[in-house]
């Protein structure tokens, strides 16, 4: 596969003028499934996407699915998905009367008309999103290449590898032919820049691009909550990042290794000045340097934040 990279700008009024196809994004999968991936919602459509910068989102709506599915756009291909329009329609909506009996009645709501074009791939045409990622250490041609292949799991996988997380954590994954997984490792700017990649066996290892690792991280189970009243969850290693997030049932980040926390704290806390940001240590006092609670403890009084250590086994 040949990589095309869009050239270094020479100047910021280059680099931010305006360009067709700035918000293209590449079709990762549609249909229907329960409305954000929650089974205990209603089957709702949904097409999820993914920017240049390697983010993905999914959006939610009547027909949308439809609308990809009737301009003939495939995964992997880049599209722009709009608002064409908003129609006012009848519906049925169920409701209890004044003696509690369930009845049925009709209402005017607007239905929204989404519009699908298949766009040209940015790389081959540079936008300001593919500017920005160039000026940008980048994931490297490898990595890439590596993740664009890989297809998020269906349920089978998901189920036979629990031990990997939730169904929400899994929306965040993605699985070679092979069955290796691939964890998106993000830097401070939250662009892609690296992998984790989980073999077979269980094992897992590291590929990285020519950017620096410092601050990589990964959320597990979804997005950080803008409410200052969400505490902010990092653990240092993925296995406990993934069961403080099943149980919790709240976002975990995850800094990647030990050395990593105090970079990726500092990085939330610039970006969450009100929020709690809770570190989950290990204790390994059989140790002589036990540097799984020095440095979290390091991490936690730069950013004013809260350690958490299991109890010692008695």
């Amino acid at each position: 596969m040949e990589i095309v990279r869009p050239k270094m700008t020479t100047s910021f009024k280059e680099y931010a003028a305006p360009h067709d196809g700035n918000k293209a994004s590449r079709l990762i999968a549609s249909g229907t499934a329960p409305y954000k991936f929650d089974p205990k919602k209603s089957q709702s459509s949904f097409v999820t996407l993914q920017d240049a910068n390697g983010i993905e989102r999914t959006l939610w709506g009547i027909d949308i699915a439809q609308s990809v599915d009737q301009a003939d756009a495939k995964p992997g291909d880049w599209i722009t998905l709009e608002v064409a329009e908003t129609k006012e329609v009848e519906v049925e909506e169920e409701y209890r009367d004044k003696t509690g009996q369930l009845q049925t009645r009709t209402i005017k709501t607007h239905r929204n008309v989404w519009k699908t074009q298949i766009r040209e791939d940015p790389a081959q045409t540079p936008t300001m999103t593919a500017l920005r990622t160039e000026l940008a250490e980048k994931v490297g041609d490898h990595t890439w290449c590596v993740w664009q292949a890989a297809r998020p799991a269906d349920k089978q996988t998901i189920k036979a590898r629990a031990e990997l997380g939730t169904a929400k954590a899994w929306a965040q994954y993605r699985v070679d032919r092979d069955g290796k997984v691939f964890i998106p490792l993000r830097d401070s700017g939250n662009r892609l820049a690296a992998l984790y990649r989980i073999n077979t066996d269980g094992s897992g290892e590291m590929i990285t691009g020519p950017g620096n690792d410092k601050g990589l991280h990964h959320i597990v189970g979804g997005k950080l909550s803008k409410n200052p009243k969400e505490p902010i969850l990092i653990a240092d290693d993925l296995v406990s990042a993934i069961e403080l997030n099943r149980q919790t049932g709240k976002p975990v980040v995850w800094a990647v290794t030990t050395e990593n926390l105090k970079a990726v704290a500092e990085n939330l806390r610039q970006f969450n000045s009100k929020h709690e940001i809770v570190i989950a240590a290990t204790d390994a006092h059989m140790t002589r340097e036990n540097w799984s609670l020095c440095l979290p403890q390091q991490a936690f009084k730069a950013i004013n934040g809260t350690l958490i250590v299991p109890p010692l086994a008695t």
